[in-house]
Order: C-alpha cells, then structure tokens, then sequence
C-alpha cells in the first residue's frame, strides 16, 4: 500500500482521508487531542503534527526537512480523540510511524479504532470486517453496518517506553 501527500490529509489507494490537513488541535470543525503528551507538555509535539497530511518520514524532531513525530508520555498507551463536525462511518485507520528508534521511542505495537455511542462510552470496531455475499445473487451487496459518530478514538499501544508516530490516516 503506497502512502503519498494530499493537500488535504492524506491518501491511501485513491482514498483521502476523512480528517482534511490539520494546523492546530481545532479547525473547521474538527478537534484532535490526546490522552498524554511528552513531558505533559502539549506544544512539544502538538497531535495535529499527526494530521497535518505530510506523510514524509524523519527522525527525532526534524521538523525542519517536513517530518513529524508525536511522543506519548513514558510508558504510557496514547489514546488520540478526534471529533468530526458531523456523524461519519470510519471504515479503517492507517498509522504511520516514525522511523525513530532510540531513547525508548518506537513505532506504536498496535493501534485499535473505537467509536462514542450515546451513552458516552467507546465501543470498539472490528476494522478488518468482511462484507459477506456471493456475487451474482441477491444477497451480493450484503455488507458490514458501520456505525455513525462524530467521536472516534485510535489507541496506540506502545512498543517502546515512548510512541513514535509520523501520521494517522482515517478512512
């Protein structure tokens, strides 16, 4: 699967992202935030850095040569909220990680997509779910119910004792 810039968000397989290019935590509508930052400090690596569509990879902070990387605290999972200004179905999620592998910062071990219901609670969402049907008969366009949310959540489970993270792609 190639990864390449879009002026808004990213794309994957001809596919833009649902979060358009971010420049701050809120715009347009849409609000990203996280459960922990890096010496609980927000505006070392603010998380729209992982929004902001530019999918070159680099190193620790080289900000300069168009990379980004976002660091949850130490040992810590980092759960990444993003709001959308409408109810959306999140079909699948790419994460991209940085290549940056020193000082306890690694690439996220897993991520996981969950959504808010009514009741305020996140459930998670099977992303890798198959839309069931045989071709040329009526039940051929059986598929997967999606859920609809303005809320949705990625989970980055850490590898290292810091989550290193270039961008998240939401489709």
């Amino acid at each position: 699967m190639s990864v390449a810039m879009m002026g808004a968000g990213g794309i994957v397989n001809n596919r833009a992202s649902l979060v358009p290019a971010m420049a701050s935590n809120s715009q347009n509508g849409y609000t990203v935030s996280a459960s922990n930052y890096y010496n609980n400090d927000s505006s070392l690596y603010p998380i729209w850095h992982a929004f902001d569509g530019n999918t070159i990879r680099g190193g620790w902070a080289e900000q300069a040569n168009g990379s980004t990387l976002y660091v949850g605290a130490s040992n810590r999972n980092v759960d990444v909220d993003i709001t959308f200004p409408k109810e959306v179905s999140v079909h699948a999620v790419k994460v991209i990680a940085s290549t940056y592998e020193a000082g306890g910062v690694r690439q996220p071990a897993s991520a996981s997509l969950s959504y808010c219901n009514k009741s305020g609670s996140y459930i998670s969402v099977n992303i890798n779910q198959i839309a069931a049907g045989k071709s040329g008969t009526t039940d051929d366009s059986a598929g997967v119910e999606y859920p609809k949310s303005k809320k949705w959540r990625v989970t980055l489970v850490r590898l290292g004792e810091y989550v290193g993270l270039n961008q998240i792609l939401l489709f």
